[in-house]
């Protein structure tokens, strides 16, 4: 994944996760910028978002998620912008395969 070292920390590392966590303000990326992949994942929402969400294949969509909120996903390709009002705040956890890499 390239994301913006400014917009994301990494929390936690090992050989089987890897923690990031992003912000973002209105207009930019809420996972990374520009089109960018990710392994699977679980992402934890710390503060509402609404994301734009354009995958690979150019289809958007329009989410809100709520502060708390926790999904799975699994390893895609998209891009992602803040369309909300406010910055937002996520956990994405990255899965790692048992040699300690990406899933």
């Amino acid at each position: 994944m390239t994301a913006d070292p400014r917009s994301y920390r990494v929390v936690l590392e090992n050989e089987r996760v890897r923690v990031l966590e992003y912000r973002s303000r209105p207009g930019f990326g809420v996972c990374g910028q520009g089109m960018h992949s990710h392994p699977d994942r679980v992402t934890v929402a710390l503060s509402p978002v609404k994301v734009k969400l354009t995958g690979a294949d150019g289809r958007t969509v329009v989410r809100d998620i709520p502060s708390g909120h926790v999904f799975f996903a699994r390893a895609e390709t998209h891009s992602t912008e803040n369309v909300g009002g406010a910055g937002t705040r996520i956990y994405i956890i990255e899965l790692k395969d048992h040699d300690g890499k990406p899933a």
